[in-house]
């Protein structure tokens, strides 16, 4: 391996001398590539090889190990920014980033990348698959297998694995899937909830102060409330029984199949169908 002590590097052919070019240091060949030196310009790094070409100029802040993030890239950082140099020494990601992760923590062959505070991701390729826009951007496969939890200006939606958005980020809250029915999950807007199936769809527009579990009163329907009213909407999100009652009690507590109901001042009964059967 070669050392090399001397700030004036002098490269010699048998043409005679080919190259020279001052450092305030220079390390050893072979420490971050096989044939290369890393060099030092006053607190800029950069690297020759070993017939004293410049190959990478000496303008960052740091160098990395090449391969320490991937495979013949070199984590580089200038101006307090972060990207790649591959081991040719071409800069295949600009240093524009604030952070670079690990290519395959979130995704395969990408790596999560932070720009003025928002969240995106970069491919191995150096592209970006999504640009730096998210305020969060979660795990993929923790809500939904190939989507990922995002955040934008207070709000939340998902994107998919091509990186596209597939619920727009628009809700204040988005539950787990299957938490009240399958494939189904809690929405909240403006402080009214909802739900949005496993497609991204509004299955129950977010218009309810509160939504019940499903079977807490009958098999298949959950109790909503809006403007102070009570109802229920069924397993395909209609509403079985439209929120007009003041108050609504469980199923059978009275009479089999029966649920007792307050409305307009008055008792009575909404049979298993929601149909009201008045009291005298």
């Amino acid at each position: 391996m070669k050392k090399i002590i001397l700030s004036i590097f002098v490269a010699v052919s048998a043409s005679g001398i080919y190259a020279q070019t001052n450092f305030d240091k220079i390390e050893n060949f072979g420490d971050y590539k096989a044939d290369w030196a890393r060099v030092v310009v006053g607190k800029c790094y950069g690297f020759i090889d070993s017939k004293g070409n410049e190959i990478v100029p000496a303008i960052y802040d740091e160098i990395n190990q090449v391969g320490e993030f991937k495979h013949d890239w070199a984590k580089v950082k200038k101006n307090g920014k972060y990207g790649f140099i591959t081991n040719k020494g071409e800069e295949i990601v600009q240093p524009v980033y604030d952070f670079i992760g690990s290519f395959g923590e979130y995704k395969d062959i990408w790596a999560l990348v932070k720009s003025n505070g928002k969240f995106g991701f970069i491919n191995n390729n150096g592209e970006e698959i999504v640009q730096p826009r998210y305020d969060f951007i979660g795990a993929f496969g923790e809500y939904k297998a190939t989507w990922a939890l995002i955040k934008a200006n207070g709000k939340f939606g998902f994107i998919g694995s091509n990186g596209e958005e597939v619920v727009q980020p628009q809700y204040d809250f988005i539950g787990a899937f299957g938490e009240y029915k399958t494939n189904w999950a809690l929405i909240k807007s403006k402080d009214k909830y909802g739900f949005i199936n496993s497609n991204g769809e509004e299955i129950v527009q977010p218009v309810y102060d509160f939504i019940d579990a499903f079977g807490e009163y009958k098999a298949d329907w959950a109790l909503i409330k809006i403007n102070g009213k009570f109802g229920f909407i069924n397993s395909n999100g209609e509403e079985i029984v439209k929120p007009v009652y003041d108050e609504i009690e469980p199923f059978g507590e009275f009479k089999d199949n029966w649920a007792k109901v307050k409305f307009k001042g008055k008792e009575g009964f909404i049979n298993e169908n929601g149909e009201f059967i008045q009291q005298d």
